[in-house]
């Protein structure tokens, strides 16, 4: 099994998102948190990364990092031209705000 420090030294972005799954278990918010910055920080147009991290700023009570993440991510989706993700991205936001 991989562990988070593992995840941290490998540099590819696939894996930190990997890290950071499943992002809405309590013990693992903060590390998921960490694990999908790391993912964007390799990959900065990576949609995915700051989706799942959206995901984990909600489950750490934090809202507006939350929408700006699904922000990113929607934005991204729709240059990437994935429809349904960038719908699902501004559901989140509206729900949200």
């Amino acid at each position: 099994k991989y562990t988070p420090e593992l995840y941290f030294n490998i540099g590819n972005a696939r894996t930190f998102i990997t890290a950071g799954l499943p992002p809405l278990e309590p013990t693992r918010g903060s590390t998921a948190i960490q694990a999908y910055t790391q993912a964007i920080e390799a990959n900065p147009g990576f949609a995915d990364a700051y989706y799942n991290r959206a995901l984990a700023y909600l489950d750490n009570k934090d809202q507006p990092k939350a929408i700006a993440d699904f922000q990113k991510a929607a934005e991204l989706y729709k240059q990437g031209g994935r429809t349904s993700a960038y719908q699902d991205a501004l559901n989140r936001i509206k729900q949200l705000q």
